[in-house]
């Protein structure tokens, strides 16, 4: 819940079955409270935040400050029980994929080399880089889409291709396909029909 002067924001914990509200977190600023894509959000217990400190917008594990003040922190991706995805910036021009685990280890996913993000539903994941430069077969913006699985899937399931592109939507050629069973795919099908 967020002031009206947008200087507070609290995260509430409500008892469905005796209605008592309980604050489990305050974020307070003299200027305004940034509200961040993706927070607050609770997993598992732990409760997850981007706050702002001196030099950084850090990502925060139940107000704990987890990322160090080299990157920007954005927005957050995805949360599961391994990692909490972030798109962050290490410099204003980029973003950047970057994992973070449970205990605070960082791992950038990403190269720095344009506009990176990612979104999740399930066991797949999404990623995109946008970019202005062009590359061996392409002059000017360019956007690629690639499509990884992640985790354990239950059967088979088709797995249809990942349209994206710079102008006219054509299909990015570096799209793969997840690993995995595919009926459609000689290569990688089990032999049994999808689900």
């Amino acid at each position: 819940m967020q002031t009206r002067d947008q200087q507070t924001l609290a995260v509430l914990d409500v008892n469905v079955d005796t209605g008592v509200v309980t604050e489990r977190h305050r974020i307070r600023d003299n200027s305004w409270v940034e509200l961040v894509p993706g927070t607050p959000r609770l997993h598992g217990g732990r409760l997850v935040t981007v706050e702002d400190y001196p030099r950084a917008r850090r990502l925060c594990f139940d107000g704990e400050p987890v990322t160090g003040a080299e990157m920007q922190v954005r927005r957050v991706s995805a949360v599961n029980d391994e990692r909490v995805l972030i798109v962050a910036s290490f410099d204003p021009t980029t973003t950047d994929m970057v994992s973070v685990d449970w205990d605070g280890h960082a791992s950038r996913l990403t190269g720095g080399d344009g506009c990176h993000d990612s979104v999740s539903g399930g066991h797949v994941e999404v990623r995109t880089r946008r970019t202005l430069a062009g590359d061996d077969d392409h002059d000017g913006p360019r956007s690629l889409g690639r499509r990884l699985r992640t985790g354990r899937q239950r059967g088979c399931r088709p797995l249809p291709a990942i349209v994206a592109g710079a102008a006219g939507g054509q299909q990015a050629p570096h799209c793969v396909a997840a690993v995995g069973c595919d009926p459609y795919d000689p290569v990688r099908s089990c032999g049994r029909e999808p689900l």
